[in-house]
């Protein structure tokens, strides 16, 4: 990091590979969320006495799906920026 900051660039560019590494693990996350998700709607479609208790549960899919993809590329993201190394203060 040190040859790089000592090189000029500016220091938006150095930030860049953290926020992509951050983005692609939160977005592993939200797709985790999203298996899980998806795993209990098709279990609990099956069984009569969920379909009673929440009776929209069949819809929410692609609610779910697109909370739990935002939230965790947010997370991920907010992530990589806490990630970044700071400067020593001289």
């Amino acid at each position: 990091m040190e040859l790089l900051r000592a090189s000029g660039f500016p220091e938006v560019t150095l930030r860049v590979p953290f926020l992509i590494v951050g983005a692609l693990v939160g977005l592993l996350g939200g797709a985790i969320y999203v298996a899980l998700v998806w795993g209990a709607l098709s279990w609990a479609a099956d069984s009569p006495a969920v379909r009673e208790l929440v009776p929209e549960l069949p819809t929410c899919g692609p609610l779910a799906t697109g909370l739990g993809l935002a939230v965790g590329l947010l997370l991920g993201t907010i992530g990589g920026l806490l990630g970044y190394p700071q400067r020593p203060h001289s």
